[in-house]
């Protein structure tokens, strides 16, 4: 909304003209008691306290009638109407009716419980049902208290008033709708306990179904800011799978599954939180229904990517699990970007039949880089028999020099010799001595390190092991470090040398191996001197 939309419009009914996502920030921020201010005049000077911040707000009001406000927070900065503002205008408009209330309000007002008891019953249910034919809200809710008294359409009725469900996208939900619910909801969870307390799981399943579609029809249309909301939420999926995990009898099981898929295969289901994917789980254990859901799954994305991402992306990794025929095909047409996105949610739930395989499609197919690859490599066991998927960890290894990958791989397997037979095939056949030799430190095998590293004696490589191999080989490394620069200074001379030889002596100041650089020297100086009679270091 602009932030002008509301100057000038009358303040009794200012909801109306207030965005249904802005009316429900401000209602909150006015449950929290977070305005307080002064009035001067027709003006008011109010402080907006949200998540921690204190924002100024300002506001004039002639006779009822909104003439300006301003907000100094970023989004009413942006030209944008703010909730601070709408939570404002909302806050003195109770306060102007307060002050209307209090001029006509006499002193000797008794309180409403006194004067309620001093009604007969038959007073007392004269002044509710009059009440009630005037307000629908007490009426639900009075229904609601009273629903274990109702008769079983009286029941249905109650349920499917608490909250309209509509079919065009474009209907506004609103929060005074949605607070209905909640209360309602709230009263009926107090029913539903006691039906599961004394194990009738047929009442129970009756009440807390509609109650549960109802749930998830307003949690995608209201923002999740609301946070009753999604509290209730949680409880009735929780009542739901207990409820689930209760029945017993086989047709009554066919049934309720059958009503599960139908509310998996709504148009708002969502499965953002621990408890929405549990019911997706749920489905999972019973295998004769997985071409059920994995058709209800194949509705839901062909939808494409809908803001609600974590629930994009855990059906889509359900759809991997559940259809083995085309995964291979559906993996080659995900991203990397997809793949770290599934992978996440497939290690969350490494335990289902059927995500190891996933998984390592992922690995052979070069999804993942090598940060991902290691997680993965963690959660599964590779046997001797998979050489491609192998191969493809290998590789993987080579191109991060992590040795986590190869510990994984040669000891996540009950085959240990067999593996290891395998990786060293690998390593000793790749013409790259620096992807041996980083392989034999690995593994613990410096002798094959440095017999690898004097067959191929280079200056890069020799500063790039030095660090691990100058405990074990002290003497071989300082006579590599002593043939190499010798053979620089025999071809380079003045300045050139001196600065080759200065790298060299910083580089291993920086792996402290300063005795290493001290025998250079010393040899150095030695070679010089037997050379030319004089030294040049």
């Amino acid at each position: 909304m602009n932030y002008s939309e509301l100057f000038n419009k009358e303040i009794t009914f200012i909801e109306r003209d207030i965005a249904e996502d802005i009316l429900l920030s401000a209602e909150q921020l006015i449950d929290a008691n977070a305005i307080n201010g002064q009035k001067y005049s027709n003006h008011w000077n109010l402080t907006v306290k949200d998540s921690n911040f204190h924002y100024q707000v300002s506001a004039t009001i002639n006779e009822k009638t909104i003439k300006s406000y301003q907000c100094n927070c970023n989004e009413f900065l942006k030209g944008k109407l703010c909730a601070h503002v709408a939570a404002s205008i909302i806050f003195l408009r109770r306060d102007l009716s307060n002050e209307e209330v209090k001029t006509k309000k006499k002193k000797s007002l008794r309180k409403v419980k006194d004067l309620l008891n001093g009604l007969k019953q038959e007073e007392l249910v004269d002044v509710i049902t009059d009440y009630s034919r005037s307000n629908a809200e007490f009426r639900l809710q009075l229904y609601a208290l009273n629903y274990d008294r109702l008769a079983p359409h009286e029941q249905v009725t109650l349920i499917e008033k608490s909250y309209p469900i509509h079919t065009k996208d474009e209907q506004r939900v609103t929060p005074k709708a949605a607070n209905n619910f909640l209360m309602i909801s709230q009263h009926l969870s107090q029913h539903l306990s006691h039906y599961i307390r004394i194990e009738d799981v047929l009442e129970a399943y009756n009440l807390i179904l509609p109650l549960l579609k109802k749930s998830f029809y307003i949690k995608s249309k209201l923002t999740k800011a609301h946070k009753n909301l999604l509290l209730n939420h949680e409880s009735l999926l929780k009542y739901y799978r207990e409820v689930m995990t209760n029945i017993e009898a086989p047709e009554f099981k066919l049934s309720v599954i059958d009503q599960t898929f139908e509310l998996l295969s709504s148009s708002y289901i969502s499965a953002d939180t621990p408890a929405e994917q549990e019911l997706w789980l749920h489905t999972l254990k019973n295998k004769n229904h997985l071409d059920r859901i994995s058709l209800i799954i194949k509705s839901y994305l062909s939808k494409g990517k809908s803001q609600d991402l974590s629930s994009y992306y855990f059906i889509k990794s359900l759809g991997l699990i559940i259809d083995q025929s085309t995964r291979n095909l559906s993996i080659s047409h995900i991203d990397r970007q997809e793949s770290y996105r599934i992978i996440l949610v497939l290690l969350n739930y490494s335990s289902l039949p059927g995500v190891e395989d996933v998984m390592k499609e992922f690995l052979i197919q070069r999804k993942v880089n090598f940060f991902i690859a290691k997680q993965i490599t963690q959660n599964i066991t590779v046997q001797i028999e998979e050489q491609i998927l192998i191969e493809a960890i290998l590789q993987l290894y080579i191109e991060s020099g992590d040795a986590d990958f190869l510990f994984y791989l040669r000891n996540n397997n009950k085959q240990v010799d067999s593996m290891q037979s395998t990786i060293d095939d690998f390593f000793q056949s790749l013409p790259e001595p620096a992807h041996q030799i980083q392989y034999f430190i690995i593994i613990d095998v410096y002798d094959k390190a440095i017999e690898t590293l004097t067959k191929s004696p280079d200056i890069a490589l020799l500063n790039k092991f030095a660090k691990s191999l100058k405990q074990t080989h002290h003497k071989e490394i300082v006579a590599l470090y002593t043939d190499l620069c010798n053979d620089y200074m025999q071809h380079h001379f003045g300045p050139v040398s001196r600065e080759y030889l200065s790298r060299i002596y910083m580089h291993l100041d920086a792996i402290n191996a300063s005795k290493i650089k001290d025998d250079l020297i010393e040899n150095l100086k030695k070679r010089r001197k037997k050379e030319s009679g004089k030294v040049i270091v």
